[in-house]
């Protein structure tokens, strides 16, 4: 009986890790295009926060949660698909465009 090299297994392993970040990234590339094609501009709520509801929905919770700890607190994820930072900050552009409510406007 013959035994799979520990590093081979590993290597394996690596490998089918980075094809799922890369369809994680791509998955998360293509929410946040939705969302700027079709943004909500909801008073309470950000575009970003329907980006991380999608995620969730579609079942990508660990995804939802590095997006949104990126979003959150400015943790770069040094996401590989570089053109997820160029549609984050077109969503950025598209939510400051979106109407918020400011202090006492709820009736607080």
């Amino acid at each position: 009986m013959h035994s799979v090299p520990p590093s081979l297994i590993k290597a394996v392993n690596d490998l089918l890790n980075e094809e799922d970040e890369s369809a994680d990234e791509e998955f998360l590339y293509n929410t946040i295009q939705q969302q700027i094609e079709n943004p909500r501009y909801a008073v309470v709520n950000s575009e970003s926060s329907f980006v991380r509801d999608r995620l969730e929905q579609a079942g990508k919770h660990e995804l939802a949660r590095k997006y949104w700890s990126w979003i959150a607190s400015g943790y770069d994820p040094h996401w590989k698909l570089q053109a997820i930072y160029s549609a984050q900050r077109q969503l950025d552009a598209v939510e400051s465009k979106s109407p918020r409510l400011g202090p006492g406007d709820l009736g607080t």
